[in-house]
C-alpha cells in the first residue's frame, strides 16, 4: 500500500463508485472501487486503470473528524430504463476531531443503482493507494 498526503487538490471524487466505509468517531476511511480521476503523477500510482484513464482500488482516508453527512438515494429502472428514485435516506455521523476542512464526494455505491452525497468535516486527509492483491488476494 501506498500512503499520499496532502493530495486531495489533484482528485476529482464527483463520480466514484464506492465501497464499504469505516467510522471510529475520529477516523473516516470509504474505498473507491473505480471512477476516481487523479492527476496525471498521481495516476501512475494505482494498480487498477480503467481504458478511460480513471483509478481506483484505493481508500480516501480522513482524520480529526468533526462530522459526516451521507446522503444515499436509490433507484429501480422501469419497463422503459427510465430511473424511479426513492426517498433518500440521510445520516449523520459525528466524531471526537475537530474538523476545519470540508471535503465533498459524490459518485455511486457499488452493486446498487444509486447515488450517494458525502461532506466530510476533518482535519486531515490521506489516499491510501492499495496493491491489486490487497486487503488479502482474491480466493483467499
Amino acid at each position: 500500500m501506498k500512503v499520499l498526503r496532502d493530495c486531495w487538490d489533484e482528485l476529482t471524487v464527483t463520480e466514484c463508485q464506492y465501497g464499504s466505509y469505516f467510522f471510529n468517531g475520529n477516523e473516516f476511511s470509504i474505498y473507491v472501487s473505480s471512477w476516481l480521476d487523479a492527476s496525471p503523477s498521481l495516476s501512475e500510482q494505482f494498480s487498477k486503470k480503467n481504458s478511460s484513464g480513471f483509478v481506483g482500488h484505493c481508500v480516501l482516508k480522513f482524520s480529526g473528524v468533526q462530522s459526516v453527512r451521507l446522503k444515499t438515494s436509490t433507484y429501480t429502472l422501469d419497463a422503459q430504463n427510465q430511473a424511479i428514485w426513492d426517498a433518500p435516506v440521510m445520516n449523520e455521523l459525528h466524531g471526537s476531531g475537530q474538523g476545519g476542512n470540508e471535503f465533498y464526494l459524490s459518485g455511486s455505491l457499488r452493486g446498487f443503482f444509486s447515488s450517494i452525497d458525502l461532506v466530510v468535516d476533518a482535519s486531515e486527509f490521506e489516499l491510501h493507494v492499495l496493491n491489486l492483491d490487497e486487503p488479502v488476494s482474491e480466493g483467499a
